[in-house]
């Protein structure tokens, strides 16, 4: 157990340090409501007489039914989620700020100039 609750630590650890990776929270939101909308597109083929169709066409209504409702339902239950536990890019937030900082100072290293300067000379 205590070999996963460290990965699992390190996962959260490098979500929150990466911030082009995590969406921001009106990404969440609007997730949320594509979940939605898919669940009231499933409403209305539903009430619409789409399972009345006979043959393939049923199939295909029915196959787009379940594929609707797998990525709705995915869309909301991860976003929540996220959500709870607060894991978006918040710019405003304090780690927010030392996460730029380092990467300010990561590009202004003194080493990788030199390196790039003795590779002009020796042109």
């Amino acid at each position: 157990m205590g070999i996963l609750s460290d990965l699992k630590k390190q996962q959260k650890e490098q979500k929150n340090s990466n911030p082009e990776r995590l969406p921001t929270q009106a990404q969440l939101m609007l997730r949320i409501l594509v979940g939605g909308y898919l669940y009231y597109l499933i409403y209305k083929l539903l009430t619409g007489g789409a399972l009345q169709n006979t043959g393939w066409k049923l199939a295909v209504m029915i196959g787009g039914i379940v594929l609707f409702a797998v990525f709705g339902g995915y869309f909301i239950v991860m976003s929540v989620r996220m959500l709870m536990r607060q894991e978006y890019y918040d710019p405003n937030s304090p780690q927010a700020e030392e996460i730029v900082s380092v990467s300010v100072d990561s590009e202004s290293d003194p080493q990788n100039e030199s390196d790039e300067s003795d590779a002009c000379e020796d042109k």
